[in-house]
């Protein structure tokens, strides 16, 4: 039997050592969460759990000094550390996550080379309410005692123009006799309020109500409310005058068109006619002012009675008129006229 040499033994020891102290290098496998990927808070406001990764080996176990980046992918926002090396352990941490301005589905995601990305979602919500932006017509016009063709609604938002559902809105008439139904909403998931029903008050002019909300100012929405149809003329000016005969009575006539409401209503046509045996008139058709639903006879030469008549009738008002009356007091051709110092009289 032979024996190893000394050298041979010492060399075999060697290689023992080496076999056994050898390894592999660790090779990147995998990345879990190690924190919930699943999150929510207020925009721009920092989630409160910090998304966290782990880089593990094909045998889960967890490799150090690998490079993690952080990258938003959706919301905007922004992380405390872009990209990281994993510690001893295989942990690499974005240090924060700040959610964007936009409500919704923000995405955040951990990549390192040759692994697959860990996604951490984030549920951004709306933050406090800020403003009231009007989403229906803000001026319109609209008859009186009709109901708004237009019906204000609003959209409740926070500062970055986010949808606030749960508002409470109140809609308030400021200006206007006018009425309202379903005054008091609450904003739906898309921020949306709007009021039941607006009936414009009796009174031309403009109506205005607004839609309030704690934290907002108030959105304003506006009617310019018309008259309503013709329905009757009524004296303005000129009845019982007192005149002489054949002369031009002293104030002509007017009248004042108005809807049912007494609101002049303007552009309607007036016709003056003088009664029997009361004289006669220029400018007898007229159209009332846009404005004061006026209308006046251009004049009126009265006739020889001693009780003259002028009637105004309008084309758009059947069966309605409206009569002033004229007394003469003398005559233009029978003034006893004198002159001093003539002999014959």
């Amino acid at each position: 039997m032979t024996h190893p040499t000394r050298r041979t033994v010492l060399l075999l020891g060697v290689l023992g050592l080496l076999a056994g102290c050898g390894s592999d290098p660790q090779v990147p496998s995998a990345a879990v969460a190690t924190a919930s990927t699943t999150v929510s808070a207020v925009v721009t406001a920092s989630v409160a759990t910090v998304p966290a990764v782990r880089v593990t080996d094909a045998k889960g176990k967890g490799v150090k000094n690998v490079l993690v980046r952080w990258r938003i992918t959706s919301g905007g926002g922004k992380v405390v550390n872009d990209s990281v090396r994993t510690t001893a352990s295989g942990d690499a941490t974005s240090g924060g996550w700040t959610l964007g301005t936009t409500a919704g589905q923000q995405t955040l995601q951990a990549t390192a080379d040759g692994i697959s990305a860990v996604t951490f979602t984030a549920i951004a919500n709306a933050g406090p309410l800020s403003r009231l932006t009007p989403i229906s017509v803000v001026d319109q016009q609209a008859t009186v005692n009709t109901t708004a063709t237009s019906l204000p609604a609003v959209r409740a938002e926070d500062q970055y123009g986010n949808p606030v559902s749960g508002a409470a809105v109140v809609f308030t008439i400021v200006q206007g006799n006018g009425t309202l139904s379903g005054a008091q909403q609450s904003s739906n998931a898309l921020g949306v309020a709007a009021l039941g029903g607006w009936t414009i008050g009796t009174a031309i002019g403009q109506q205005i109500v607004t839609a309030t909300a704690a934290g907002a100012l108030p959105a304003i929405f506006s009617v310019n409310a018309l008259a309503g149809p013709a329905v009757d003329l009524v004296k303005f000016v000129g009845d019982n005058q007192a005149g002489v005969a054949n002369i031009n009575i002293a104030i002509p006539p007017g009248v004042r068109v108005v809807d049912a409401y007494g609101n002049p209503v303007g552009n309607v046509p007036v016709t003056f006619t003088p009664g029997a045996n009361s004289g006669t008139v220029t400018g007898g058709s007229i159209v009332t002012d846009p404005a004061t639903g006026t209308a006046f006879v251009g004049s009126w030469r009265l006739g020889t009675a001693s009780t003259q008549t002028l009637i105004a009738t309008s084309s758009v008002i059947p069966n309605k008129s409206t009569t002033f009356t004229s007394t003469v007091t003398v005559s233009a051709f029978n003034v006893d006229v004198r002159f001093v110092g003539d002999a014959s009289l």
